[in-house]
């Protein structure tokens, strides 16, 4: 049984922490559900964690037997969720949703390690510190605003990706935005998988044109023909833009292999998610605030590609 080093279990661990906008989201959500009168951000920071089932891993055991990215991942997890919290109670703040006290505080992982053969310590990780007021509560004036709150500004990052777009494309982000600020959550994934279908056939139709006679007819049959769905639209589109004779575009575009695998999978789980507005359909994971936050986060950069790609097949 080998001991790992502490110092390359430090850097293994930092590399798994995941700081990502969609789990502020959560955080902001969860804040507004549950925070009424004037409460402690470390007990929001517990009532989130416990929510979300996330708890802290005491101490991780550096022993080459153990699953240290199992250990790691988990530690670095609730870390992460709790550090959430204290850059969306900033955001809220912020924006005048909660007021907060003048007396402040910091959050940083903290993670204690052992070795079991009297090795043991812990790691500081300032540079990820985020600080925080002790307390806060609801601004008077928050009843005037939106029942949910703002959204992260990373769903408002969405519309960045479809400047350009279609007026059919903007005007489905718009309407998808406008039903996720009402928590209305079906609605808005389907309205976000009809902009990701506008968007598709968008770039396979300037694509089309890169094509040679027999492969154009076919793929402009398919994104013209109603009968036509979104999976098809989206195998059609997977078969084509990885197609030897367009490479040269997707270089221009800055569009690698697996980022194009990635737009496909994520459009596969919208069209997934969609797809419940069918009756008798039933989601595998339900429609909620955390399923559509990341569809709509993922879709940011998803969107973006399609629309970076068109434009470098069209030579714009």
């Amino acid at each position: 049984m080998a001991i790992v080093r502490a110092s390359d279990a430090q850097e293994a661990f930092k590399g798994a922490f995941r700081f990502e906008a969609a789990l502020v989201a959560l955080a902001r959500e969860h804040i507004l559900a549950t925070v009424t009168g004037a409460v402690a951000v470390p007990d929001i920071m517990k009532s989130f964690t416990d929510a979300r089932a996330v708890n802290r891993f005491a101490q991780l055991i550096l022993h080459d037997d153990m699953d240290l990215a199992e250990q790691y991942r988990s530690a670095a997890e609730f870390w992460a969720h709790r550090l959430a919290v204290a850059q969306a109670v900033q955001e809220l703040v912020a924006d005048g949703t909660l007021v907060g006290s003048l007396n402040r505080s910091a959050e940083h992982p903290n993670q204690a390690f052992t070795t079991v053969v009297g090795n043991s310590g812990g790691w500081d990780f300032q540079e990820f510190e985020v600080t925080f007021p002790d307390r806060v509560w609801r601004s008077p004036f928050s009843s005037a605003l939106d029942p949910h709150g703002h959204p992260h500004l990373a769903f408002y990052a969405i519309r960045n990706s479809v400047q350009g777009a279609d007026s059919e494309v903007q005007e489905a982000i718009e309407d998808a935005l406008a039903c996720f600020r009402k928590g209305l959550y079906l609605p808005a994934v389907v309205m976000l998988g009809k902009a990701a279908e506008g968007a598709w056939k968008e770039a396979l139709a300037i694509a089309a044109v890169r094509l040679e006679p027999s492969r154009r007819k076919q793929l402009q049959r398919t994104i013209e023909d109603p009968r036509s769905g979104f999976a098809d639209i989206i195998k059609r589109g997977r078969d084509t833009l990885t197609n030897v004779d367009l490479r040269p575009f997707l270089a221009t575009a800055a569009v690698r292999h697996d980022a194009l695998d990635s737009v496909v999978i994520w459009s596969e789980e919208l069209r997934k998610a969609r797809n419940t507005v069918h009756f008798g359909v039933k989601p595998l994971v339900p429609n909620d605030f955390a399923k559509a936050a990341v569809l709509f986060v993922a879709g940011a950069d998803h969107l973006g590609l399609l629309y970076r790609l068109r434009d470098a097949l069209r030579g714009s």
